[in-house]
């Protein structure tokens, strides 16, 4: 396969949207995971090639900005592309358009873990040579080097309940429900969502299927706000900003 940028065509269905008919960000997170997920299959280097390896892909850090949220029914494209990788750490880019038109772009950092040893693991040329990676400036190149901490006062604090449905054959919670979560305490705070224009986080720590139970901990400053999901320990810390407050 020729070194390009990877397209899936999709329609915004009903189990995807909210109480308005528009698209969640659990199901927005949910269109990158699929476009990864599958880009990796098509080049052969999928999950279950790399499990039996004793390898397997964990997302660190993403970033993505938006223009608007679709509605249902609405016809998209998702674009993802590889861009390369070094040590063990890989970067992957996206964009979604409806309509001909980009809504949203984003940047997401991986690391490439050692299974039985749960250590990261410097990516095998092998692998990565398998995406044909595209020699192109990130939609977020300062996101590799981004700290993200938690440092304002607690505003609201959400206590939600972990569902089967969230964990993943990782046995830990899927990446896509922590923008649930968050989307979950931001209406039990706010009633009323603004428009979330832009959101990155760094995922710290996997949540296990034995936990039962997360805080979500938000801080707001004006039009923009942080995020830390956690139980004993601290697994993502985030930010988020609205448009037009």
């Amino acid at each position: 396969m020729k070194s390009q940028k990877i397209k899936f065509n999709h329609t915004v269905n009903y189990n995807e949207v909210d109480q308005n008919l528009t698209l969640r960000l659990d199901s927005l997170f949910g269109y990158l995971q699929f476009a990864a997920v599958n880009h990796s299959e098509m080049v052969g280097a999928g999950t279950e090639f790399l499990k039996q390896l004793g390898y397997t892909w964990v997302l660190g850090k993403i970033q993505i900005i938006l223009d608007h949220m679709p509605r249902l029914g609405d016809p998209l494209e998702i674009f993802t592309w590889s861009l390369g990788a070094k040590g063990f750490v890989a970067t992957r880019d996206f964009e979604l358009c409806h309509n001909g038109l980009k809504f949203a772009k984003a940047t997401s950092i991986w690391y490439f873990i050692d299974i039985n040893k749960r250590r990261p693991l410097k990516v095998p040329a092998h692998i990565i040579e398998k995406y044909n990676s595209l020699n192109l400036e990130p939609n977020f190149p300062l996101l590799h080097k981004k700290k993200f901490v938690f440092d304002g006062n607690v505003d609201f604090l959400d206590n939600i309940s972990l569902r089967y449905s969230d964990f993943d054959s990782n046995l830990h919670v899927n990446n896509t429900a922590y923008f649930n979560y968050l989307q979950t305490a931001l209406f039990n705070f706010k009633t009323k969502l603004p428009f979330i224009e832009t959101i990155a986080c760094q995922f710290i720590k996997e949540i296990p299927n034995t936990c039962k139970n997360v805080e979500v901990i938000i801080s707001e400053n004006s039009d923009s706000g942080k995020f830390k999901i956690k139980s004993e320990t601290d697994f993502c810390i985030g930010e988020y900003k609205f448009r037009g407050l």
